[in-house]
């Protein structure tokens, strides 16, 4: 019962070690797949993840611009006007043919220069283009009209009396400094009366005009004859930009507003990045961890698979052994019932004699212990009669080439 025991329970392990040879592989192949895909999973959200936030901060950061850009464009438009208010309102004012005229007009223009410091100058221009009057007298606020900008002041002057409505012109004075020159026709029941003539150092007026606005972004105004005024501060590169078209006074202007590094940066943060690059460590972390746990998986199972095959080998050997020694024993039961002396010797190769087995036939004749039997032949030959000694000695000696002793 016990060795049928021991057979069905050897089965069950050959049967589940089979199973495990059979199936590890292709499943060892199948979970070393998913730390892999696992790792790559998060690390395509998160750049994913990366992207979809990077492109919403730079389509904010559009709108900002856009934004930037309509509120400078009305800025202009609205900023000029609030300066030439006080020059318009003064020139319907003036009336060169009453009494004590250019006293009020001086009084006037020099009260306006003193309220408005972004006012340069004034001009009163009559129908034939010469001047009148102009504050302050050293002819500051004249620039233009003696100057290599006079065709063009003319021009102005002529559309502004055609058109009925103020004209600006962007003119250079001889220090290269630019100056925005506003040209009003007046009338007089209909009938031209001359002109008015205010004078603005244009660096000064836009940058009054943006003092708070646009906070953190650059500006630059440029016309058909080129650039006319930037506000300072650098642009990142690579940052987008908008232009536009302003239309005031009979004037064009280009505008292109640029984000400045503090805008930039407010709105195309860090985050991306830091999503991007802490969802590719988690990844390579969770598949690193994955892949370990996969790896003493399988490292466990072939564990457990090595130790089925020594339980098998060591059961298989505890067998043989068991074989063996049953084998011993049948054959030491056969030896002794046998009606001769049987005994067996290995002999090594350098010649040493080495008993193996002897039967106990020998001692139940002779009546001598079996331990008195040694193995070897002179043991046995002890107990023949002395007369025959000599002779089975010869024998002895001519089987085994040993040696006997001559002892009595």
């Amino acid at each position: 019962m016990a060795l049928k025991q021991e057979g069905g329970g050897d089965r069950s392990d050959r049967e589940l070690e089979d199973f495990a040879v059979e199936r590890h592989p292709n499943e060892s192949r199948d979970l070393y797949a998913v730390p892999v895909l696992v790792a790559l999973g998060i690390l395509l959200v998160s750049l994913l993840a990366a992207m979809i936030l990077r492109a919403s901060e730079e389509r904010a950061l559009d709108s900002a611009v856009d934004s930037a850009l309509d509120t400078i464009t009305t800025e202009i438009e609205q900023g000029i006007d609030r300066q030439l208010y006080g020059v318009i309102i003064l020139a319907w004012k003036w009336d060169w043919e009453s009494g004590a005229a250019l006293e009020r007009w001086t009084s006037d223009a020099e009260a306006l220069i003193a309220e408005t410091p972004l006012l340069n100058g004034i001009a009163w221009v009559a129908e034939d283009f010469s001047i009148l009057a102009r504050e302050p007298e050293n002819g500051g606020g004249a620039w233009g009209i003696d100057s290599p900008e006079y065709p063009r002041i003319l021009e102005s002057l002529r559309l502004a009396r055609e058109n009925r409505r103020i004209v600006a012109l962007v003119t250079q004075a001889r220090s290269g400094e630019k100056m925005l020159m506003i040209h009003i026709g007046r009338y007089r029941q209909g009938e031209p009366k001359g002109y008015v003539i205010g004078a603005y150092r244009l660096d000064s007026l836009l940058s009054n005009i943006f003092v708070t606005e646009p906070e953190g972004f650059r500006v630059a105004i440029s016309d058909e004859n080129g650039a006319i005024w930037s506000s300072p501060g650098d642009v990142p590169p690579g940052v987008v930009s908008r232009s536009g078209t302003t239309y005031t006074m009979n004037m064009s202007w280009n505008i292109e507003v640029s984000p400045g590094q503090g805008v930039v940066s407010t709105y195309l943060t860090w985050l991306p990045f830091a999503i991007g690059l802490g969802g590719g460590f988690v990844g390579l972390l969770t598949g690193l961890a994955l892949f370990m746990g996969v790896d003493s998986r399988r490292k466990a199972r072939w564990l457990a698979l090595s130790n089925l095959r020594l339980r098998e080998e060591m059961l298989l050997r505890g067998q043989a052994e068991r074989g063996k020694s049953d084998t011993e024993e049948e054959l030491i039961q056969i030896l002794n019932n046998l009606p001769v002396h049987v005994w067996s010797a290995k002999v090594s190769e350098d010649g040493h004699f080495e008993p193996r087995r002897m039967s106990t036939v020998l001692a139940g004749i002779s009546g001598r212990p079996v331990e008195y039997f040694d193995g070897h032949p002179e043991s046995w030959l002890r107990t023949i009669h002395p007369d025959d000694q000599a002779r089975l000695g010869q024998m002895a000696v001519s089987y085994t080439h040993l040696t006997l002793p001559t002892k009595a």
